[in-house]
């Protein structure tokens, strides 16, 4: 399972096994850590979302979530369009996936059926631990997931800390 909050850069990237996967990731590795992006500032969070996803990316993915809404900066994008570029999906439905990134810090996921989690439970546990809208987040590392099947078969494939 998906070991504490993270913010995507890119979704739908495929690739035909892990070891080629792995390798790109380890070239994004490389050119991140060797361009001027390096360190990249802190995020802060704008606003709360609790969703539902039905039929989501490609059909496949059905799911509630919770997440905090950040505001990018051009640095940040600067990643995005890095990481798009090393793993070949720069554009995103016609446009370019640096300047349509939506960027959110994931709280939590769970299956559809089931779920207690809601709008109302995310905000009493903002209300409750305030630092969680109120303070930045320093980027820690990058992590590449393998999220085919349902949430308990996702798997962490590789990761690097910054």
């Amino acid at each position: 399972m998906i070991p504490g909050s993270h913010i995507t850069a890119l979704y739908g990237v495929s690739f035909s096994s892990d070891a080629e996967a792995i390798s790109r990731f380890q070239s994004f590795r490389s050119a991140l850590c060797s361009s001027p992006v390096v360190p990249i500032c802190p995020f802060k969070s704008t606003a709360v979302l609790c969703d539902i996803e039905y039929a989501g990316a490609s059909g496949s993915m059905e799911m509630v979530w919770a997440e905090l809404s950040i505001r990018p900066t051009p640095q940040h994008r600067d990643v995005v369009a890095l990481a798009a570029e090393v793993f070949g999906t720069g554009t995103q439905e016609g446009g370019n996936i640096a300047s349509e990134w939506r960027p959110h810090l994931s709280l939590a996921y769970d299956n559809i059926e089931g779920s207690n989690l809601d709008l109302k439970s995310v905000l009493e546990v903002c209300s409750d631990y305030p630092s969680l809208v109120g303070e930045e987040r320093k980027v820690k590392g990058f992590s590449l997931w393998d999220m085919n099947g349902k949430l308990d078969e996702w798997r962490m494939v590789d990761r690097f800390e910054l």
